[in-house]
């Protein structure tokens, strides 16, 4: 599989990778299951979204999803990891549960609040 990470949360995670000698596949999965339990608020401030009630009566211009890009325009790095089918439907339903946009902004986001910052 492979997912884009803004430049600054690729370096963290090279060099979290050297200094602790672990793949990047333990790595993201340690990151998604060190943070799972947070992981729908820091979704939801990533979005920029506010507590919207649970129950609406109307369609809102508002809820039109549009693609998210994460990083500010930061430069992007590719990664790529190992996973089996299993572990991709994993992120896939964790994207889902959490209302991230996509696989790739729920590694992004667990990644940045797991990894030491510089």
């Amino acid at each position: 599989m492979s997912f884009y990470l803004p430049e600054s949360i690729s370096d963290r995670y090279l060099a979290f990778r050297l200094q602790t000698r672990r793949s990047r596949q333990v790595i993201l999965f340690d990151a998604i299951e060190a943070t799972v339990d947070d992981l729908p608020k820091l979704v939801k401030e990533a979005l920029g979204e506010e507590d919207k009630p649970k129950r609406t009566l109307f369609e809102r211009s508002g809820n039109v999803k549009t693609p998210v890009r994460v990083g500010d325009g930061e430069p992007k790095v590719i990664h790529r990891v190992r996973l089996t089918k299993t572990n991709r439907d994993v992120l896939t339903d964790l994207a889902e549960q959490f209302g991230a946009p996509s696989r790739t902004f729920l590694i992004v986001v667990a990644l940045d609040a797991y990894l030491p910052k510089a």
